[in-house]
């Protein structure tokens, strides 16, 4: 069995960035760019007001009044060039009159009908914004594999940019295996279970940014698992959930086989998710998922996610979920064989982090993931960690603050 980062190295190898596509603004929220953009002028555009204030000369520091001759509204363009012994009151984001070179701020002036008297002077520049000092036109924006958050947007909207080139996201195909399985409307009559693994991996894959296609449930029969990954082989990305371990009925390595598929790795030293199996077939990569459901989830987190943020162009530092070092608010135990990750609830109180470690480490326990978001491990050899010990923490979901 390899290592958790080995497999993982060896999956992020096989991975290549999406082809870029053209992307409307308002849906490119959280893409990552594949284009340089640069920037079509200065920004800012002219010289303006960083202030509410008056426009002045700071050379008129020694008069003991200036005589008000315009007001300026952002958008408006001034009509009057300042001379000495003026100036003009303007508006945050307005332009800067010619003549002026500084702003004295509303709550330092004393204005009276057509008068500005002061008691302190703005030295040059001062609450001024010159033109180009953000960015200068011609010079990029933002380059390849930034990832448009609001401000992203924002920038590229002032930069007139309607349309942008991002990478495309993968389509996802995930086939359920397992006689015992039915869909969420299924009888449940007998010994059937209901397949959940194919909900919670097509939430996780939009949730990591890319396209889920659920291609519902195969029984063990390898002749119609076989017919299923083939029709599943215009994909990205293949996720078959159950059937890769060594069960009698676990049909998934032996189908790869017989497709020609090359396994990359099989088994990982790891608690929950041992018998992952990575593969590609058919130039598409195919991971073979546990089917206990905690087991299956928690394997996309740590083998499918990172490579779904590469393919989309994330720089190498956002491929891997975060890890942090947490403080135990209850002892944990484990048999110490290989690597066991324990569920759990992460908080940031009083300037450390927390993690409470949930009931069970039961990897067919669903009901356990509900409220969970990260995973603290213990290494191979280790049994057990007391209250108050800190532990590597792997950071799956929204953090617990207060």
């Amino acid at each position: 069995m390899i290592s958790v980062e080995q497999a993982q190295e060896l999956i992020l190898k096989e991975v290549k960035s999406t082809a870029a596509e053209r992307c409307d603004l308002l849906s490119a929220r959280n893409r990552v760019l594949a284009e340089t953009v640069y920037a079509r002028s200065d920004f800012p555009a002219f010289d303006n007001s960083a202030m509410d204030g008056y426009a002045v000369r700071s050379t008129d520091g020694d008069l003991d009044h200036l005589e008000i001759i315009e007001v300026i509204a952002a958008g408006q363009r001034p009509s009057r060039t300042l001379e000495r012994g003026q100036a003009a009151r303007i508006m945050t984001g307005a332009m800067l009159p010619s003549g002026a070179d500084a702003v004295l701020i509303q709550e330092e002036a004393q204005p009276t009908e057509n008068t500005l008297r002061f008691d302190r002077f703005p030295a040059a520049g001062a609450n001024v914004r010159r033109r180009g000092s953000f960015h200068q036109s011609g010079s990029p924006l933002l380059t390849p594999g930034s990832v448009l958050a609001p401000g992203e947007i924002a920038l590229l909207a002032a930069a007139q940019r309607s349309f942008v080139l991002v990478h495309r996201p993968p389509v996802v195909a995930i086939l359920s295996t397992g006689d015992e399985l039915v869909g969420i409307d299924g009888d449940l009559s007998g010994v059937r279970i209901v397949d959940s693994n194919q909900y919670g991996l097509a939430a996780q894959v939009q949730q990591a940014g890319a396209v889920p296609r659920l291609l519902g449930i195969a029984p063990d029969d390898p002749t119609i698992i076989r017919e299923r990954l083939i029709a599943a082989l215009d994909a990205d990305f293949i996720l078959l959930s159950g059937g890769a371990s060594v069960g009698q009925f676990d049909y998934t390595p032996k189908v790869l086989e017989e497709l020609g598929a090359q396994v990359v790795l099989y088994k990982i030293n790891m608690k929950p998710g041992k018998p992952l199996l990575f593969a590609r077939c058919g130039g598409r990569l195919v991971w073979g998922l546990p089917g206990n459901p905690v087991s299956s989830l928690f394997c996309f987190w740590q083998f499918v996610y990172p490579a779904i943020r590469k393919s989309l162009g994330y720089p190498p530092q956002r491929w891997l979920l975060p890890t942090v070092q947490a403080k135990l608010t209850s002892p944990v135990r484990s048999r110490g064989d290989r690597r066991a990750y324990l569920r759990g609830q992460l908080s940031y109180q009083q300037q450390t982090w927390h993690f409470s470690p949930y009931r069970t480490d039961n990897s067919g326990d669903l009901v356990s993931l509900t409220g969970i978001n990260a995973f603290a491990w213990l290494e191979a050899g280790a049994t057990a960690a007391a209250e108050g010990e800190q532990l590597p923490v792997l950071v799956v979901g929204e953090v617990l603050t207060g």
